[in-house]
């Protein structure tokens, strides 16, 4: 499937404004840490480094699940549901037949 020039604007967005959140609290962070806690600017900086190798090792953890998950949307959880409710039934009518 190739991307439209729109989508690709789209993500683009989309990532312009995530890096510029993070940028932002990350400034911020490191102005609470030195200014506020009176944590030495090196510490703070290794902190904040520390908390993105974190997020970098755990990001490939969420990402697969939520790409697992992803697939349940639209006809594919309407087909596994409807399955789920025939086995349910199928389940029941025994249940009720061998009595």
């Amino acid at each position: 499937m190739k991307l439209t020039f729109t989508d690709k604007l789209g993500y683009a967005a989309g990532g312009i404004t995530d890096a510029a959140n993070f940028t932002f609290m990350g400034s911020y962070l490191m102005f609470f840490l030195t200014t506020i806690a009176h944590i030495n600017p090196a510490t703070a900086g290794v902190l904040i480094a520390a908390g993105s190798v974190i997020s970098s090792l755990w990001s490939p953890i969420a990402v697969s699940y939520t790409h697992l998950r992803a697939h349940e949307t639209g006809r594919n959880l309407v087909c596994r549901l409807l399955l789920e409710k025939k086995k349910k039934n199928k389940n029941t009518n025994i249940l009720y037949t061998s009595t």
